[in-house]
């Protein structure tokens, strides 16, 4: 598990004027930086561009809505299946 104090937040902060999604980008990148440095990384065939949009897709909080009202699963089956999905995804093995 990530903590806070793990991921290095840019010196000025966040870009003033940032919509939330940028922000979101930003900050995906980050986690990303962080993966890619501990145990076996992100996996090698996958490249920045594509990892990041991963991360983004499956940590949107229209799926999460999507998965716990929309289709009833409850906060904890949503949120084991996106972090196994996650994992599967991302990870190297």
């Amino acid at each position: 598990m990530l903590t806070v104090g793990e991921i290095n937040l840019p010196s000025g902060g966040f870009k003033n004027g940032s919509s939330s999604e940028a922000l979101r980008v930003e900050a995906a990148g980050l986690v990303l930086g962080v993966l890619r440095k501990k145990g076996a990384g992100l996996r090698a065939d996958l490249k920045p561009g594509r990892a990041r949009d991963i991360f983004l897709v499956l940590t949107s909080g229209t799926l999460y809505r999507e998965l716990t009202v929309g289709r009833g699963w409850s906060r904890r089956q949503a949120t084991r299946w996106l972090t196994d999905l996650l994992a599967h995804e991302l990870l190297a093995r």
